[in-house]
């Protein structure tokens, strides 16, 4: 996983934690810790020699759409291009990288605004959780370009 350049970002902690968990099903999958390549060569050169050795065996994931297209244009400056010699999984399907082509893990925005708008219009929820609101919410798995899944 690529993360943002301090690696103290709650949700990229919060999207790393839920990939352990996730492929811990996984049989002989290894997940690494967050590399910081935004503002880190040397983590950047990490994760592109990982690259090379798993020779397009390998599954970058990024923190968000705007981490995984910086990292794609770091990538192509070394000759690396994705899905050839790596895949890309990003999080958030952001529309303003939809030119990247980005499998994205994408959360359903409309849902999510309806829920909102109505705890906020019900305000009952104020009395009952004292501003203590937690929700969960099921993504989806949008695949695009950058990621070849098994068939």
């Amino acid at each position: 996983m690529i993360n943002d350049a301090t690696g103290q970002s709650f949700w990229g902690h919060k999207r790393y934690e839920g990939l352990l968990v996730g492929l811990r099903r996984g049989n002989g999958v290894r997940v690494s810790p967050p590399e910081n390549i935004l503002s880190d060569s040397e983590g950047f050169t990490k994760v592109r020699d990982q690259i090379i050795q798993c020779k397009g065996d390998m599954v970058v994931v990024g923190v968000n759409n705007h981490f995984a297209a910086q990292f794609i244009d770091y990538a192509k400056e070394q000759g690396l291009s994705t899905p050839a010699d790596y895949q890309m999984i990003a999080f958030d399907d952001n529309p303003l990288f939809r030119s990247y082509n980005l499998t994205s893990l994408a959360v359903p925005m409309e849902s999510v605004g309806r829920l909102f708008g109505k705890l906020i219009c019900d305000r009952s929820w104020l009395e009952d959780y004292r501003g203590k609101v937690s929700i969960r919410v099921n993504s989806e798995l949008v695949v695009r370009e950058t990621f070849k899944p098994l068939t």
